[in-house]
């Protein structure tokens, strides 16, 4: 999963998960590793923050997403 449209961000990584900072303007991501899966976490910082945000998903070994109640899995 790859976000659309994003600037070369800082990154910082700890034990479990990793961060994204400034991949927009005044917006960080970060993904943390959970013994269920990954969380996201879009980090609005600024109420002039954008508030949509579009990945591409790289779909290879003939994986097909499902959504569910709007969520993919």
């Amino acid at each position: 999963m790859k976000p659309l449209h994003a600037s070369q961000p800082i990154i910082q990584t700890s034990n479990q998960s990793i961060t994204y900072k400034k991949i927009y303007p005044f917006v960080d991501i970060t993904y943390q590793v959970l013994p269920e899966g990954i969380k996201e976490n879009i980090i609005l910082q600024h109420s002039k923050a954008q508030n949509e945000f579009s990945f591409s998903l790289d779909m290879t070994d003939n994986l097909m997403p499902d959504l569910i109640n709007g969520e993919l899995f």
